[in-house]
């Protein structure tokens, strides 16, 4: 199934945005990736965007707190499998980087369109002016 993903990309080691420690992912472009195993046993596993739209405008929000650069957001279009829409509840990340498993204050808050995938592959890098576009027809 086509989804879209949303990383970060530091030093040019592509990353998951929110998960760190224990929890951080590492994505090549074109191989099939999977959550951390202590995640998935526990039904965590890799999230990403059922819509380019959905996924445009989650990385809109994330980067209106700073700007894009200096976090190096990327949206990826990728190919999943294992999909679920329905969201376990949402961890604390910060106790997640040490190893708690501690469901966040707020467990409900995924982003809307917000899917797991047992396995993500990212296909091809979208740039900038793509997901402007697609927020001018919002």
């Amino acid at each position: 199934m086509k989804v879209y993903k949303i990383v970060r990309n530091i030093d040019g080691e592509l990353v998951s945005v929110g998960a760190t420690g224990m929890a951080r992912i590492v994505y090549k472009p074109h191989e099939w990736i999977s959550a951390p195993r202590q995640l998935a046993e526990r039904g965590y596993h890799i999230t990403a965007f059922r819509s380019l739209r959905r996924a445009a405008i989650n990385l809109h929000v994330l980067s209106s707190y700073t700007l894009p650069s200096v976090y190096g957001f990327e949206l990826w279009e990728a190919e999943a499998e294992g999909i679920t829409r329905k969201l376990p509840p949402m961890l604390n990340m910060l106790q997640l980087a040490k190893g708690q498993f501690k469901e966040h204050l707020a467990p409900d808050l995924w982003a809307y369109g917000t899917i797991m995938c047992r396995r993500i592959k990212l296909i091809k890098k979208l740039g900038w002016k793509e997901v402007e576009k697609i927020l001018k027809e919002v």
